[in-house]
């Protein structure tokens, strides 16, 4: 059984190299998150050099690690050592409560998006609520996906009417050719514009 053991641990032992070595480049970034590993600027720099290293160097997992961390980067480090503070008070208890309540609305059929809009946009947006047309720019987004939405079955439908109407009364191949010629007379008999 021993012999078994071993030779299990041997065939695996290539793969859990490389995921002790992942393991630690996670601690490596999480540390960069610490305020107690150092001031903000100092963490930032780390951060930006880990993934400058994994960036685009071919492995699986560091081409996800480096998407997350560039995607975490602008607002990771905002505010300096002054947010240190606020992510103190996060983690004591309400980050549990950000937790449940991210749980509860996926749940709920609920997702929370993260958008990047240019400054024109988040412009409009304000401006839509400066107005009182909206209470908040989360109902204004919500209008604009409702109309897109409506736009798009709109769509739909007026695809699937021509279809079923050009299955219940098929053209006549001659009938387009008609109207093709009947249209290029009329464009040659137009005066030239001046």
């Amino acid at each position: 059984m021993a012999t078994r053991i071993d030779k299990g641990l041997r065939a695996v032992e290539a793969v859990q190299k490389a995921i002790r070595h992942d393991v630690e480049e996670i601690k490596e970034v999480a540390a960069t998150l610490d305020p107690g590993t150092g001031p903000c600027g100092r963490r930032e720099a780390v951060y930006q050099t880990i993934l400058a290293r994994i960036e685009g160097d071919g492995d699986a997992v560091h081409e996800h690690m480096a998407k997350l961390m560039a995607g975490f980067r602008v607002g990771l480090f905002a505010g300096g050592d002054a947010m240190d503070q606020v992510q103190e008070d996060l983690d004591l208890g309400t980050a549990s409560a950000l937790r449940h309540q991210l749980v509860a609305q996926a749940e709920a059929g609920v997702h929370r998006i993260t958008l990047d809009l240019s400054d024109e946009e988040l412009e409009a947006l304000d401006e839509a609520t400066r107005t009182g047309r909206f209470a908040s720019v989360e109902d204004a987004l919500k209008a604009g996906i409702r109309c897109v939405a409506r736009s798009e079955a709109q769509r739909r439908d007026i695809a699937t009417a021509y279809r079923l109407g050009y299955e219940r009364f098929p053209q006549d191949p001659k009938l387009g050719e008609v109207g093709a010629d009947l249209l290029a007379d009329i464009v040659e008999a137009e005066p030239p514009k001046s």
